[in-house]
């Protein structure tokens, strides 16, 4: 229920708990300007309430669901009882409400494309349908290929979503039919489409949907490795629910998104290996709710990060043995120093990348993209924190290897 408020406050006019309080007591007290100590103590309990911490009072829910447009049955059912108050007219709420696939696709198939629109609420049929779990439609809309939320051209559409679509036709470009649009360069819906996948355990789906993967992926390439250190890995609301569903999902679940990966970049010819980007989130989450098992996906993290740590240091011994056979002797005086030229990592989004030196690699700029898993969380459970340091341990060896080699340029330049 906590986590469904904070879903709605912030999709509401208040935003966050804060405002939300304020207009909570001027509704309730009839307070035009409330004080500092009143709306702390409001936004205090607002918050307890979204961590799980206390509860909604009796006395809060009329006035919670009159604030956000919601029933008192939405807010006590965590947004699982949701039903359209009328039924007069076909609309984007009332058809992502029904549970009927002739009256679905009547709606879709109409002249006037409603289905492509958003309404008054800027909310098309998929928005309402996501928000009630209403996975049999979006579903239907998936197998039918009616919309598709992982397309065939990678370029450009993989820069902002997976090449997400509608095959349906639009009306005059007048009437500013948003939904494929939106598909395309969004990736929203293919997110809150992983959740509910989750919930459903449709790993069928999840794979269709390239769950463990982002766009940004697809632009990593160790030929063009010292831009590595800027990428950024996008962290909105929605990659926050995706951690929240990962985290709290079964063990058949974790073990899909705890899985390495392989992903060909649009540019080049190479494959890299990667890990689900946020999977540090998800473990730190699970170690913070004290999840069963957290030691299993522990152990797994730590298994690949070994793996990737010895896979950099196998290339840089390649590296260097190459070049302390090379005839040029400035060259064979520096080796693992002009090994570890192409060295690069990006903290923030714990990525690496690696290039073979150019005067060994028998292969054009033969070289890999990858990542690697750290830990902010720590725990009690003697097992559970040893876990931790080894990951963590291993995590900093990356970074130690570019000290290394920022060492190295800092003495070429005296």
């Amino acid at each position: 229920i906590g986590t469904h408020l904070d879903v709605l406050i912030k999709q509401s006019p208040y935003k966050n708990a804060r405002q939300f309080g304020i207009a909570y007591i001027k509704t309730r007290f009839d307070i035009d300007d409330p004080s500092s100590d009143e709306i702390q103590k409001m936004q205090n309990r607002i918050c307890q309430i979204e961590k799980g911490k206390k509860g909604i009072q009796i006395t809060d829910l009329p006035i919670f669901a009159s604030l956000l447009g919601v029933t008192v049955d939405d807010l006590l059912s965590a947004g699982t009882y949701l039903a359209p108050t009328t039924t007069m007219r076909r609309s984007n709420y009332s058809i992502a409400h029904s549970t009927d696939p002739a009256e679905w696709m009547t709606y879709i198939k109409s002249n006037d494309k409603a289905f492509l629109n958003p309404d008054e609420f800027n909310k098309t049929v998929i928005d309402y349908a996501l928000e009630a779990d209403n996975y049999a439609l979006l579903k239907d809309l998936l197998d039918n290929g009616i919309i598709y939320l992982v397309g065939e051209d990678k370029d450009p559409c993989y820069l902002g979503g997976f090449g997400a679509g509608t095959t349906i036709q639009r009306r005059d470009i007048s009437h500013m039919d948003m939904l494929d649009h939106d598909l395309k360069y969004k990736d929203e819906v293919r997110l809150k489409m992983i959740c509910l996948a989750i919930k459903k355990k449709d790993f069928d789906t999840l794979n269709t949907l390239l769950a463990k993967q982002m766009p940004v992926l697809y632009t990593l390439n160790h030929q063009l490795n010292y831009n590595l250190p800027q990428t950024t890995l996008p962290y909105t609301d929605s990659i926050k629910e995706l951690i929240n569903n990962v985290a709290s999902s079964s063990n058949a679940a974790l073990s899909y998104f705890f899985e390495p990966f392989d992903v060909k970049p649009v540019i080049g010819e190479s494959t890299n290996t990667y890990i689900f980007p946020y999977a540090g989130h998800v473990l730190d989450l699970m170690i913070r709710n004290h999840k069963q098992n957290t030691e299993l996906f522990l152990d797994r993290a730590l298994k690949y990060n070994q793996s990737v740590l010895k896979k950099i240091n196998q290339s840089i011994d390649d590296g260097t043995k190459a070049l302390n056979e090379c005839s040029d002797l400035y060259i064979s005086a520096n080796p693992r120093k002009e090994a570890l030229r192409d060295y690069y990592i990006c903290k923030d989004a714990c990525l690496i990348s690696y290039r073979a030196p150019h005067l060994v690699r028998k292969e054009p700029l033969k070289g890999f993209v990858t990542n690697y898993i750290q830990i902010s969380a720590t725990s009690k459970d003697a097992e559970i924190q040893f876990l931790i340091d080894e990951i963590n341990k291993v995590a900093s060896s990356f970074t130690e290897l570019l000290i290394e080699k920022e060492a190295n340029d800092v003495r070429s330049n005296l």
